[in-house]
């Protein structure tokens, strides 16, 4: 099981600004930005100043709140310490946060749709390409048609930021996949009962969600006095401490802290007290399915 120490990470600007540049990010796990179907991004988010317009995603996200709220829907917030789940294909904002400073955990990976999820690094290398042929604007890209003696003409119709960017990087257009759910998905996980883990004494779940084809699961765990014996299993595993200290794999892990567990691995997470974790299961989509 790997471990990041996100209370030793910095914040750090983030490249890639077509929502503008009141973002930074602590990144905790990336996955593998060649193989887009199993990619994924796993950060802490600073943001201040962020908006965006009505848009929607080839992916699926999860945002969970860890300082402030934050702003997904006009007059709709998710509450510090409650979850969302964006399906792909689902449009949601405005967006508007205003001035006030907020973090919140930020997991994008690819979608049962099979488009996969491209890396926030090839993003920015398009953002840089299209810079030449326009400009960002409000979560919009404005392109700037040229006369055939290469004199600027009239501007062309704004698209959203993201589609022009997924589009340069591809060189593909981009059709988003049917919604599988109608709107977003917001949790409120104190709301939510402690049930048993079957065959774990000591140890607790809140099955938070478990969604699409996929079975993308998220839940937070508790851990009373006990050990989590995590199978190997053909998924990503990745989790966020909210509460306590104890050891994962005889490694020192305590909140704020994240940790991964890579698909076709087995792993322990042990305490003498209690601790809990925000977990995140993300099924591997086979070669045939993506």
């Amino acid at each position: 099981m790997e471990i990041a120490d996100t209370t030793k990470l910095e914040f750090e600007g983030v490249g890639l600004k077509h929502r503008g540049n009141g973002i930074w990010f602590k990144y905790l796990f990336l996955g593998d930005e060649n193989d887009p179907a199993n990619n994924y991004l796993f950060v802490l988010a600073r943001q201040q100043s962020f908006y965006s317009p009505v848009h929607r995603h080839n992916f699926d996200q999860f945002r969970y709140p860890t300082l402030g709220n934050i702003n997904i829907l006009p007059e709709v917030d998710v509450r510090q310490g409650e979850l969302c789940y964006h399906p792909e294909g689902v449009h949601y904002g405005p967006q508007d946060d205003g001035d006030e400073l907020k973090e919140v955990l930020v997991l994008q990976f690819g979608g049962a749709s099979g488009q996969g999820f491209v890396s926030h690094a090839k993003l920015a290398e398009s953002q840089q390409r299209l810079a030449s042929q326009g400009r960002f604007e409000r979560g919009k890209f404005i392109r700037q048609a040229q006369n055939i003696d290469g004199t600027d003409n009239d501007e062309s119709e704004p698209i959203d930021a993201f589609q022009a960017l997924w589009e340069d990087q591809t060189g593909q257009s981009l059709v988003y996949p049917e919604g599988r759910y109608d709107r977003i998905i917001k949790m409120q996980p104190n709301a939510y009962a402690w049930t048993k883990m079957n065959g774990h004494n000591g140890v607790w779940k809140k099955t938070l969600g478990v969604f699409s084809e996929r079975e993308t699961r998220a839940e937070v765990i508790k851990i009373e006095k006990a050990c989590w014996k995590i199978p190997a299993e053909d998924a990503t595993h990745l989790f966020y401490l909210l509460k306590g200290e104890g050891l994962a794999e005889g490694e020192k892990i305590k909140a704020e802290w994240a940790g991964r567990i890579q698909a076709g691995k087995a792993a322990e997470v042990s305490t003498d007290t209690e601790l809990q974790i925000l977990h995140f299961k993300l099924p591997i989509l086979a070669p045939e399915d993506s």
